[in-house]
């Protein structure tokens, strides 16, 4: 299991970032630099989850490295094929859709590519049709 990989899927938690904002992540328990917010589930929330793994698989240079009906993970290349991971864990009851998105290769910082990515999908899913 590589670093950026750390998710436990048996507690269901992604793992937390790195002190770096080389990644990207959802946790109530991120730091500042890390921090994003949870995608908020409208309609029905496997179909939203769908609709986020579609967004997800347009993009160039996406791969499926995992996939049950409340976790995916993708690894996403750069183009310069620097490979990144996204996660995505959807918790129903709550009605939201937890990410982490970390560079592996990056020492210290990505230039922001991971939080521009996550927030692209936020707006993608916001301003998409209503589940």
């Amino acid at each position: 299991m590589t670093e950026n990989r750390q998710v436990d899927i048996a507690s269901r938690q992604l793992s937390p970032c790195p002190w770096w904002p080389k990644c990207v992540c959802s946790r109530d328990d991120a730091s500042r630099l890390t921090r994003v917010e949870p995608f908020a589930v409208s309609g029905d929330a496997a179909a939203y989850f769908g609709r986020l793994k579609a967004l997800v698989l347009c993009m160039p240079r996406t791969e499926v490295v995992t996939e049950t009906n409340d976790y995916f993970h993708v690894v996403r290349r750069t183009r310069f094929g620097y490979p990144d991971d996204m996660e995505f864990r959807l918790f129903r009851a709550e009605r939201v859709i937890h990410v982490r998105a970390a560079s592996r290769i990056a020492p210290f910082w990505d230039f922001g590519v991971n939080r521009r990515r996550v927030e692209s999908l936020r707006q993608q899913l916001e301003s998409g049709p209503k589940m």
